[in-house]
């Protein structure tokens, strides 16, 4: 018998979190490499990018981040965000 997860209910599930960002970071990489197909970050490999989940590409596609410091009345945490695109 595998051990059961508590939160279980909650998993793939979209929340809502109601948060203030207390600090934008500005010392960190404003950009990722992604893998063209999925997204993933990708790797220098040689003169192509290595994505975890597919072959080697020719290209990355440069996805901006942004890391902020978020708290609510449970405490605090940094976050990545990168835009969503389709």
């Amino acid at each position: 018998m595998g051990i059961l997860n508590p939160h279980d209910h909650i998993m793939g599930k979209t929340l809502t979190c109601v948060a203030s960002v207390t600090e934008i970071v500005t010392d960190k990489n404003g950009y990722n490499n992604a893998c063209p197909d999925c997204l993933q970050t990708v790797y220098e490999s040689g003169e192509k990018w290595a994505c975890p989940s597919h072959e080697k590409h020719d290209n990355s596609r440069h996805l901006f981040c942004v890391v902020v410091n978020t708290t609510d009345d449970t405490g605090s945490q940094f976050s990545t965000k990168t835009p969503l695109t389709s």
